[in-house]
């Protein structure tokens, strides 16, 4: 079994008695498992289906011989969409130094996955507005810290040479989809979880594990498989706490689990949070990489510093919040 660690600044130390708490925490999977996460998924029906011209994007973007135009044709029947796209053609995190006047022009620059994001991501956050305070999870900080996996997903696809950066993005900002999915739409049973772990401490993916018998990153992959979201990205979703049992997209899982590990770990060092992360060493082995751990953790992290800092006016296109008005914070706060 491997090791996984818990980080601090100055490097890392064993987690004590991590076999136990996997066992615990990484459920077989089991026809009963599987027949509490359909169970639950039915009772929130009152999900809203993903607006039908989402699929569409979904499906052209998937075939490879669909043109700019494809796209363009579906996209512009959404006026919002169309703006959120050139908005982010134009935006300082793409640096094109030409004005991007056109969707077909934007879907080129921005490639198909990214278009694909962008519609997806804005769709979940629309969908996932509300605050919650039974459950106190607070939208700002949920999507404060998915669109931060999302761009530090994107960095390690640069760093890893991961050809499609564009769908680490996507797999980066739902990879807690699950858990707004449940407190939002399941409050009364998430409550439960929430009490539960305010009462024992630890961490909250042990609280669901103890409540519900499986974890919201199972949850979100049976939503997002209902949903017929691409399986690559349903993987990683579903197993970006445990990156060792994904069969098919595993470098895009690794890739996931270290991008939320390293935002996690970020926080911890600006002292925004206190409960330190856990990344399972599995990820290198994947990864094939064997550099030196603490090293390579430090130059990551500088470099999803400098990518997050070109990355607010983007924040702010897929909330559709006005130029200027702050929404994430910088890595170097």
């Amino acid at each position: 079994m491997r090791n996984a660690l818990r980080c601090t600044f100055k490097g890392c130390r064993l987690l004590k008695n991590y076999g136990v708490w996997r066992e615990k925490l990484f459920m077989t999977e089991t026809a009963d498992k599987q027949a509490r996460l359909a169970e639950l998924v039915a009772k929130v029906a009152e999900i809203p289906p993903l607006p039908s011209f989402i699929g569409q994007i979904l499906k052209v973007a998937e075939n490879p011989i669909s043109s700019a135009e494809d796209l363009n044709e579906i996209i512009s029947r959404d006026p919002a969409l169309t703006a959120q796209l050139l908005k982010a053609a134009n935006s300082a995190f793409y640096g094109f130094p030409n004005k991007i006047g056109t969707v077909s022009l934007a879907t080129i620059i921005l490639g198909f996955n990214m278009v694909k994001t962008i519609a997806l991501s804005s769709s979940m956050i629309k969908l996932f507005k509300k605050t919650d305070k039974a459950t106190q999870l607070d939208p700002v900080q949920f999507w404060d810290h998915s669109l931060k996996c999302a761009v530090a997903a994107k960095t390690l696809a640069g760093h890893y040479k991961y050809v499609v950066g564009g769908e680490a993005f996507t797999a980066g900002i739902l990879h807690d989809i699950g858990r707004v999915a449940l407190a939002h739409y399941a409050a009364p049973t998430y409550e439960r979880v929430t009490a539960y772990h305010r009462e024992k401490g630890g961490y909250q993916i042990d609280a669901e594990v103890e409540i519900l018998g499986f974890n919201h990153a199972e949850f979100g992959g049976y939503l997002l498989k209902k949903w017929s979201l691409p399986p690559s990205i349903t993987e990683a979703v579903m197993w970006h706490h445990q990156p060792l049992k994904a069969e098919n997209a595993r470098e895009l899982v690794a890739l996931t689990h270290l991008a939320n590990y390293l935002c996690h770990l970020a926080a911890v060092r600006k002292k925004v949070e206190t409960e330190e992360p856990v990344l399972d060493r599995g990820v290198w082995e994947i990864l094939e990489r064997t550099e030196d751990e603490e090293k390579t953790l430090n130059v990551l992290l500088e470099a999803f510093d400098a990518d997050l800092g070109k990355s607010q006016e983007f924040f702010r296109i897929l909330h559709g919040e006005q130029e200027g008005k702050p929404h994430v914070s910088g890595a170097s706060k």
